[in-house]
């Protein structure tokens, strides 16, 4: 009798263990692929087998501060869209907005490595959208002082002074090179010309080639000081 009482035991327990593993395994098999018709989510993160995250997909409540080096950045207020990442830092992204009193804005950028956007394809609204400019933008960034320096020195800057005046300060952090370099521009500016605007390591134009709004070509050479030379088309 004693026996049978033991074996019972061990059955009962037995086959719960098998019915949890089969239950288990049933759950686990139908999470690798399932299929929805609509899922509504506030964020996304994309991960790598081991964990690494490589996207996130996200509203502005909930977006990610970014990655340098593998530490993520102070909070700070950024828009809804996508981030990309490498394997600790990111890398670019798909960020996008709007308000009634503007319009619409959006800018898709890559990054350089250990540093800021470096390519920017992007639209730009203002005064309800009347006013707008879109394109290609090409810049240069020192390789020196990083990105993680860079944020750490403006982070403590914010923290002593709620009013810093960032182009002073930003020279005791970048000395006598610019913060950033833009060096090209595709695309229509804000006064509704379409064109080529090419920029020196200085940040001067140094030479434009556009149709203005009032549909008049030109080719333009400007010197070292930023001021027009020469306009072949029109002189």
């Amino acid at each position: 009798m004693r026996k049978s009482i033991i074996f019972l035991k061990f059955y009962a327990i037995s086959s719960s263990l098998l019915i949890a593993l089969l239950i288990f395994s049933g759950f686990k098999k139908s999470a690798v692929n399932q299929k929805f018709d609509e899922i509504t989510v506030e964020r996304i993160n994309v991960v790598e087998a081991d964990g690494s995250l490589k996207m996130v997909i996200s509203n502005s409540d909930r977006q990610h501060n970014g990655l340098i080096n593998g530490k993520e950045f102070p909070d700070r207020v950024r828009p809804s869209g996508i981030i990309f990442f490498s394997e600790e830092d990111e890398i670019g992204g798909l960020i996008f907005g709007g308000d009634p009193e503007n319009g619409n804005s959006l800018s898709l950028t890559t990054d350089k490595f250990k540093n800021d956007q470096v390519m920017q394809l992007s639209q730009s609204e203002y005064n309800h959208g009347e006013k707008s400019s879109y394109g290609l933008t090409i810049t240069e960034r020192p390789s020196n002082p990083g990105l993680e320096r860079q944020i750490e020195f403006f982070d403590s800057l914010r923290r002593a002074n709620a009013n810093p005046d960032y182009k002073t300060e930003a020279k005791k952090l970048f000395g006598d090179q610019p913060s950033v370099m833009n060096r090209v521009f595709l695309g229509k500016s804000f006064d509704d010309a379409g064109g080529l605007w090419l920029y020196d390591r200085n940040n001067k134009p140094r030479l434009l080639i556009y149709v203005d709004a009032d549909n008049n070509p030109h080719m333009e050479v400007w010197n070292e000081n930023g001021e027009k030379v020469k306009d072949f088309i029109q002189d």
